[in-house]
């Protein structure tokens, strides 16, 4: 029996899980999932699992290529959007040219049901899959970069902005204000696709650092601290995660940044896929945080 495609809404979730964790096996950092964590990657990513395919081996699954579908911002050619939401063949299945044509089929997909434009990120190490991709037409966009390290003390590195700032709990209403901040600032989807709104959803305990006033803020970044497993108190260390976040320029970057470290002086802290050309990766530097990996944003345009 020859390799088959199959959608992936037609497999069970094994078979899903099976699918996924045989496509990144051996990747360069662990992805691995369970179908818990699969779930909630297809509900935040916006995986359209109807126009995604899993390839089968004699019915065992050997590869998937997941499409995110979202649609446009008002203002824009009506129709959809894509992202590449998970792609790849097990180890047994790789080096046959296999791949070329799975991406082939999954933009033809795309393509036939009014995707316009999609996107994806590679790491930069992965230089096999940036070639595939860019055999079927993606080309680089921007370069993201995963940011990590201790929030420097404030005092400990000089200062670079003259605005003021405030980390504040989380509320929906400040949220609302500072989700349409983002857009201004960032432009919607220019963001990339895990950083957008639609794929973050804030939990109680989260903090917004801000500039400016409320309605009208010039950084806005989104952060959720978490208490280390060790955490006995309050004062115990924490890890934040910067879910998202966009800042009008240097100034109100750096502010926000400080903000934050001020809060949580020496704490360890993450950034996600934030543009290597932003005013926020500069902060986040200048703040203690260094690179720990980076990937490449890469595109392509299916329809005018």
């Amino acid at each position: 029996m020859p390799l088959a495609t199959r959608a992936a809404s037609q497999v069970g979730t094994g078979a899903l899980v099976e699918a996924w964790n045989r496509a990144y096996a051996d990747y360069l950092v662990d992805v691995s999932r369970d179908a818990r964590g699969l779930a909630d990657h297809v509900t935040a990513g916006s995986i359209d699992l109807g126009r995604s395919l899993v390839v089968l081996d004699r019915g065992v699954p050997v590869g998937l290529a997941l499409l995110g579908v979202r649609a446009t911002d008002a203002g824009r050619a009506a129709g959809e959007r894509g992202w590449v939401g998970g792609f790849g063949l097990a180890p047994s299945h790789r080096g046959r040219g296999l791949a070329a044509p799975l991406a082939d089929a999954l933009l033809d997909l795309a393509r036939g049901s009014g995707v316009g434009h999609v996107r994806l990120e590679v790491l930069t190490p992965n230089v096999a899959a940036r070639r595939t991709y860019e055999r079927v037409g993606f080309r680089v966009d921007q370069r993201l970069l995963v940011l990590g390290g201790r929030l420097a003390a404030p005092g400990d590195r000089p200062a670079r902005s003259t605005r003021s700032a405030r980390v504040v709990p989380f509320d929906a209403a400040r949220w609302a204000a500072g989700l349409a901040a983002l857009e201004r600032l960032s432009g919607g989807p220019s963001q990339p696709w895990g950083r957008e709104a639609a794929h973050v959803t804030p939990r109680p305990g989260d903090v917004i650092a801000l500039v400016g006033p409320d309605a009208a803020p010039t950084a806005a970044l989104l952060v959720r601290p978490r208490p280390s497993a060790s955490a006995a108190s309050a004062a115990a260390p924490v890890d934040l995660s910067v879910l998202t976040g966009a800042a009008l320029d240097e100034d109100a970057a750096g502010a926000a940044v400080s903000a934050l470290a001020a809060c949580y002086p020496g704490r360890a802290c993450r950034v996600v896929n934030e543009p290597a050309t932003s005013p926020l990766a500069a902060a986040f530097g200048r703040a203690g945080l260094a690179e720990v990996l980076d990937q490449h944003e890469m595109s392509v345009l299916l329809r005018p």
